[in-house]
């Protein structure tokens, strides 16, 4: 399988550390929180950023109908018209962002109807931060079997500042809140094709028993968690417990990724590509793994944690900057609320 060609888009605007907290402090305003209240929280996501090593991000700051179609329709457009083929060609649509309007129908069945792909198979596949990696791995094995002669892995994370910071009086951020405010707005569409002289190595595990760690919980939540008494989650407000999700996702790369990467000859891969949710993070986990520096990129930093997107957002970062050409390799270092975790190795 070889990725054809890759698309991005972000929003026009780009907002700082600063201009983000102010942002937050007109929002925490409108939903009724004292001037002591504001600049407490004020303070507590400053050194959430300072703990992730955040910069920037681009968001669309407002809610406004059809932002977060319009730029799925941009990067599908471009990602088609690059691989030299037309809407009608496609064969498969895959979404993989935790973005979405509606819990039924798939998503992808609103992309397929934006693009006018209307010959393309559609579904949604649902799988945290690591949608992208594990949809590229399902639209692979899908083309493998010869059922599928395409596929367009398509995303977007946008519209995520309602369930970060809820316009409603009496709005409570606790500190399992904070994370959502590194997150940052983008879409790309990925269009792959077989060819089996670029193989795949994808391995994604997973560790289910921490699941309750990152969510973002429906009003439903409590039916389907155990009866043991722990509070309930808010319903559609994002919560990360940062500390025992990094800790643990980092440990549990390390154990997956160590062995094979010892078998691997490091002069063959032009990019490892980390999960973006925090450059820090990444930084521990590029050293605990002895990769060198200049093969490493998370972009975190100029993207914030833009979610399932933020692997093909660092390619096409790495990209546009020259730092990956055609016929490199790239490593892929997959980690996920779940917790999902693992790696995967493909050809650009």
């Amino acid at each position: 399988m070889r990725i054809t060609s890759l698309a991005m888009v972000v929003p026009d605007t780009l907002f700082d550390n600063e201009g983000m907290l102010d942002l937050v402090a007109r929002r925490a305003a409108a939903a009724g929180m004292s001037s002591a209240e504001q600049e407490d929280l004020r303070s507590r996501i400053a050194r959430m950023f300072e703990r992730a090593g955040s910069r920037e991000r681009f968001i669309n700051a407002e809610f406004r109908r059809g932002s977060a179609i319009d730029m799925i329709k941009r990067a599908g457009t471009e990602a088609i018209t690059a691989a030299g083929k037309r809407a009608e060609d496609i064969d498969l649509i895959i979404y993989c962002s935790v973005s979405r309007g509606w819990l039924e129908p798939s998503t992808a069945a609103a992309v397929q109807a934006a693009l006018g792909a209307t010959n393309a198979s559609c579904f949604d596949v649902v799988e945290a931060c690591a949608g992208w990696m594990r949809a590229v791995e399902v639209a692979g094995s899908l083309m493998a079997s010869g059922r599928y002669r395409n596929a367009l892995v398509v995303g977007v994370e946008d519209g995520l500042q309602d369930i970060i910071m809820p316009v409603v009086k009496g709005t409570r951020v606790a500190e399992e809140n904070l994370a959502g405010f590194t997150v940052g707005s983008a879409a790309t569409a990925t269009f792959l094709e077989p060819d089996d002289t670029q193989p795949v190595e994808i391995e994604i595990r997973s560790k289910g028993t921490l699941h309750d760690i990152c969510m973002l919980p429906l009003s439903s939540a409590a039916a389907f968690l155990p009866d043991d008494g722990r509070e309930v989650p808010v319903a559609g407000m994002f919560l990360s417990y940062s500390e025992p999700l990094f800790s643990n996702a980092i440990q549990l790369m390390v154990e997956a990724t160590r062995p094979w990467l010892a078998t691997l000859d490091m002069t063959s891969v032009a990019l490892f590509i980390p999960h973006a949710a925090s450059q820090k993070a990444a930084e521990v986990l590029r050293k605990l793994l002895h990769i060198p520096e200049e093969k490493w990129l998370c972009p975190h930093g100029e993207f914030g944690n833009t979610v399932a997107m933020s692997m093909p957002v660092a390619l096409d970062f790495a990209i546009r900057t020259g730092r990956v050409k055609r016929g490199d390799r790239i490593c892929f270092l997959v980690a996920g609320a779940g917790i999902s975790f693992g790696y995967g190795m493909l050809t650009y």
